[in-house]
């Protein structure tokens, strides 16, 4: 009987051994786990300042969109004394006629360019077509070459 009460010590004892070792580890474990939540808090810190940095600039913002607000109350002001000094009718209907004629101008170079265009679009169809006839004529050379080769070795 005392063997059997050995044999369950031995086994008791590696078993405690075990778990020491287990223990040991989920020890380190949670060690590491506080160092991370220390870190996690630092980083929290630093947002935190930062977040005051940002609060402080967002005041500054808010007193430049005032000072804003009020030069834009002046210039409606000046935009105000502006629109009595606009353009009238009558230069309106000059700055038209101007107009027209500079139309006409474009129209006519728009013509002429266009004009230019179709002739060089007609001359590169006709040099892309001697291109393809002269691909042709060396694609024929070049089989009756083969041929020639082939008789020559035959």
């Amino acid at each position: 009987m005392d063997n059997k009460f050995d044999k369950l010590f031995n086994m008791m004892e590696k078993m405690y051994v075990e778990f020491s070792g287990k223990f040991d580890k989920m020890d380190d474990r949670f060690d590491k786990m506080d160092d991370r939540f220390d870190k996690m808090d630092d980083r929290f810190d630093k947002m935190d300042d930062r977040f005051d940095k940002m609060d402080d600039r967002f005041d500054k913002m808010d007193d430049r969109f005032d000072k804003m607000d009020d030069r834009f109350d002046k210039m409606d002001g000046r935009i105000d004394g502006m629109e009595s000094k606009m353009a009238t009718k009558d230069d309106i209907k000059d700055i038209n006629r101007k107009l027209e004629v500079l139309e006409n101008k474009l129209d006519n170079n728009c013509k002429a360019l266009y004009d230019g265009y179709m002739m060089n679009s007609e001359k590169l169809t006709v040099v892309v077509m001697k291109v393809d006839e002269l691909n042709r004529k060396v694609e024929n050379q070049d089989l009756e070459i083969r041929v020639v080769k082939n008789v020559i070795k035959h």
